[in-house]
């Protein structure tokens, strides 16, 4: 697993591999290892593959289940990023500000 998330994200635009490496709805694409799935999105900045979530798959299938719980997780990942992009990085104590909060 650890292998194939490096090669995607050594060169991820580039990275063709339809069997280990496939979208699975929107935003959010497979790897797949053997009975081991990992459900991942890209980072844009900088350009890397995330991966969320992942369990050990019997069917050829995702449960319904799991498929709730990987979209919990991309949700909860897409917000946490967002409150960091918007948050302003300032001085060497690594505090972010956030929009409501006045910086001075």
């Amino acid at each position: 697993m650890v292998a194939v998330l490096k090669a995607i994200n050594t060169k991820p635009l580039t990275y063709s591999h339809d069997e280990k490496f496939k979208r699975l709805e929107r935003r959010v694409w497979e790897i797949k290892i053997g009975q081991i799935r990992l459900a991942c999105v890209w980072d844009p900045k900088p350009i890397n593959l995330v991966a969320i979530y992942g369990f050990n798959k019997k069917t050829d299938r995702w449960p319904k289940q799991h498929l709730e719980n990987m979209r919990q997780q991309r949700d909860l990942y897409f917000r946490v990023r967002k409150q960091i992009i918007k948050g302003d990085y300032y001085g060497r104590t690594g505090r972010i500000a956030r929009e409501d909060q006045d910086p001075s």
